[in-house]
């Protein structure tokens, strides 16, 4: 593929993963609010009964209950940011204390609204020099089939376009990083679409089982081949 179609090929893909991307971000916002709603209408009903329960049947909701709720749901959403800043559930389930069950039960509405902008993070953005970059990157992982990290600062030397270029490939996944033979290398996303791969009819030829074997031989071996069939006939 020409490095003018894969610019082509990447900006849709970049089209493509940001519509995900604020699609994702705009369902979070949905759900979290739901959420927010539920446990409002469920703190709410708890008071009430508490009050009622306390007055002899009679009770009111105090004015301050939405003010006390938006205060605990701010303290709330502190305490879910913290937890996931010092103790990021890098941990199996099964090895996990019941503490930290406890917390994403706890926190579960705060992380949903949460990863509402959190996911935006993951918003890709490649400039007009940045691009035909990338697509020189591409094209080169089809053709080698991996790209040593410590080779890209000779291939793109602009510090800044590189950097940019390497997170907006390795966030869309069109790009992996694996640690091989002491190094870095970088291939073509597991998941990344068959456009940015090679295609079948361009491998590599298999290679020949003659390989180094002198053409005097082989043309003996073809000759006495050939007095064998006709000594048969």
């Amino acid at each position: 593929m020409s490095p003018t179609s894969t610019e082509q090929a990447l900006r849709a893909h970049l089209r493509s993963h940001n519509g995900t991307v604020l699609i994702a971000s705009g369902v979070a916002a949905i759900f979290s609010a739901i959420g927010w709603a539920v446990l409002y209408g469920v703190s709410y009903w708890v008071t009430l009964m508490f009050i009622a329960v306390g007055n002899n049947g009679d009770g009111r909701v105090p004015q301050v209950f939405t003010m006390v709720f938006v205060g605990s749901a701010t303290v709330l959403m502190l305490a879910a940011r913290l937890d996931q800043w010092f103790f990021p559930s890098d941990r199996m389930p099964d090895e996990r204390p019941p503490v930290e069950h406890f917390a994403d039960i706890l926190f579960f509405v705060p992380r949903f609204t949460m990863s509402c902008w959190q996911n935006l993070g993951a918003l890709a953005h490649l400039g007009r020099r940045e691009m035909p970059d990338a697509a020189l990157l591409l094209d080169h992982l089809k053709a080698e089939r991996r790209v040593s990290l410590q080779q890209l600062p000779a291939m793109f030397p602009h510090d800044r376009r590189r950097r940019r270029m390497l997170e907006a490939l390795l966030v869309t996944g069109l790009v992996d990083q694996r640690r091989e033979d002491s190094l870095i290398w970088l291939h073509v996303g597991a998941l990344a679409p068959d456009t940015f791969r090679i295609r079948p009819g361009t491998l590599p030829a298999a290679e020949d089982p003659l390989a180094g074997v002198p053409q005097v031989k082989i043309r003996r071996r073809v000759h006495l081949l050939r007095q064998r069939e006709d000594r048969e006939q």
